[in-house]
C-alpha cells in the first residue's frame, strides 16, 4: 500500500527516530513497539466478544455483551445499525442488542467494537487521520463494491481489509505518543504492515485481513474476480487523494429529499451518517447532486398529489 507524504511535509507531524545507525535503531524501535502490543487494551475485555462465535449462546448472553463494552462503543454500534445502509429504512429503529448483531453480522460487530475502541484511545489529529481514512476506506469499499463482479464473502472481507488497512501506523504513533519519541513518515509507511499483522493476531481478528495489511501487487482470484486486497486498494487509493486534498473524504451525491418522495436513503447519505454514527462526521463531506428535470418533476408531483 502506498502512503508517500507530500513532499517536505510530514503527514503524522512527526520527525525522524532513524539514524546514521540505521539498521540497529530501527530494530531496537520495532523490538520496543512490538512489545508495547503486549499491554495495549481496549476499552472493554476482548474476551468478552467470544460470545458472538458461541452457537450455544443464548439471547441472554447475546444481551449481556452490551454491558461488557461501555457506553462509547455501543453508541457506535447502535448508531451503525440504526442507520439506512444497515436497513433502518426497511425494518425501524432498534433498542436491543440482540438486533444490532444481527444487522451488523457476528464478524462486522466483533470488528467495529474493536475499531471503536482505537478509536477512543487515539489522541491528537495525527491519530485522528489515521483512523479517519480507514474508515472512510470501509465504507468506500460499500460504495463500489455492489458495482464490481465481486461475491459478498470478499466485499465483506475488503470491508474490514478497510478498517485495519492502517492499524500498525495507530499503534506507532500511539508508542510515540507514549515514550515522547519521534518517528518518521517512512518509518510509519515502511513498517505499519507488520505492525498491523500483529494487531489482527493479538485481538482475533480474521487471519485473511493479514493478506489485504500486506499486500504487493493488485491481485484477481479466478477468472475475474477483485481479491479482497484489490478491492480495499482502490477504495483506498480513493480516499487517499480526497484526504491528500481536503484532509476529508469528499463525494458528490444525489441527497435524499426532504419527503422521501424520490429517495429515502442515498450512497451520499449513508456514507454522511455512518460516518457521523462512528463519530467521525467532521471528516466526510457531501456535495450534493442537483436534481435532474425528470427528478424534479417526479418531486413536483409527488409533493403536489
Amino acid at each position: 500500500m502506498s502512503n508517500s507524504s507530500v513532499p517536505g511535509k510530514s503527514k503524522f507531524g512527526v520527525e525522524c527516530l532513524e539514524s546514521n545507525n540505521g539498521n540497529n535503531e530501527v530494530a531496537t524501535t520495532l523490538a520496543a513497539i512490538e512489545k508495547s502490543l503486549d499491554t495495549l487494551n481496549l476499552s472493554f475485555n476482548i474476551d468478552a466478544l467470544d460470545v458472538l462465535q458461541n452457537d450455544y449462546a443464548t439471547p441472554a448472553d447475546i444481551e449481556a455483551l452490551k454491558d461488557c463494552l461501555g457506553p462509547t462503543v455501543l453508541v457506535r454500534l447502535y448508531g451503525l445499525a440504526n442507520s439506512a445502509y444497515y436497513g433502518r429504512a426497511s425494518s425501524g429503529h432498534i433498542t436491543k442488542f440482540k438486533d444490532v448483531i444481527n444487522r451488523l453480522g457476528t464478524n462486522l460487530t466483533r470488528s467495529c467494537a474493536i475499531f471503536a475502541s482505537f478509536l477512543e484511545m487515539s489522541y491528537g489529529e495525527d491519530m485522528g487521520l489515521v483512523m479517519a481514512r480507514s474508515y472512510a476506506t470501509s465504507k468506500s469499499v460499500e460504495a463500489i463494491t455492489p458495482h464490481l463482479i465481486v461475491p459478498t464473502s470478499k466485499s465483506n472481507l475488503a470491508k474490514l481489509g478497510g478498517l485495519f488497512m492502517e492499524i500498525g501506523k495507530l499503534i506507532i504513533l500511539l508508542y510515540a505518543y507514549r515514550e515522547n519519541v519521534k518517528i518518521k513518515d517512512e518509518f510509519c509507511r515502511k513498517y505499519h504492515a507488520r505492525i498491523g499483522v500483529l494487531v489482527i493476531d493479538k485481538f482475533g481478528l480474521p487471519p485473511e485481513l493479514k493478506d489485504i495489511i500486506q499486500h504487493s501487487c493488485f491481485t484477481f482470484e479466478g477468472r475475474e474476480s477483485f481479491a479482497p486486497s484489490a478491492i480495499s486498494d482502490m477504495a483506498y487509493r480513493i480516499v487517499d487523494e480526497s484526504f491528500r486534498k481536503h484532509g476529508k473524504l469528499i463525494v458528490q451525491s444525489v441527497m435524499p429529499d426532504p419527503e422521501g418522495i424520490l429517495y429515502q436513503t442515498t450512497v451520499g447519505s449513508d456514507i454522511l451518517t455512518q460516518f457521523i454514527s462512528m463519530g467521525l462526521g467532521e471528516y466526510a463531506q457531501v456535495i450534493p447532486t442537483k436534481f435532474t428535470e425528470v427528478e424534479q418533476r417526479l418531486l413536483n408531483k409527488g409533493a403536489t398529489g
